[in-house]
């Protein structure tokens, strides 16, 4: 199985790849705010929203949430192998 994480190469050459791409760096960026206590949920749901319609390549509501799904688990593997890396130890998925 090929990595869960979009390739610079993929984010130029497709956009299906990017809203991939957008999804995860989004994701991440509301863990660590979530993390440093910021609240960023107004501003990411429009912009994830939009971005997992072009990840799904469909406007079918089954087909953006496995868009976003997929994204959430690699934003979640990125986290948990950064936090081991560095000694925290972070929950284990729902």
């Amino acid at each position: 199985q090929g990595s869960p994480y979009v390739t610079s190469g993929q984010y130029a050459g497709s956009q299906q790849h990017r809203g991939a791409a957008e999804i995860q760096a989004d994701g991440g960026a509301y863990v660590l705010g979530q993390l440093l206590g910021l609240n960023s949920h107004q501003a990411t749901i429009g912009y994830v929203a939009g971005w997992a319609t072009a990840a799904a390549r469909s406007s079918d509501p089954t087909a953006i949430a496995a868009a976003v799904r997929a994204a959430a688990d690699a934003v979640h593997h990125a986290v948990t192998t950064i936090g081991a890396g560095i000694g925290l130890h972070t929950p284990a998925t729902a």
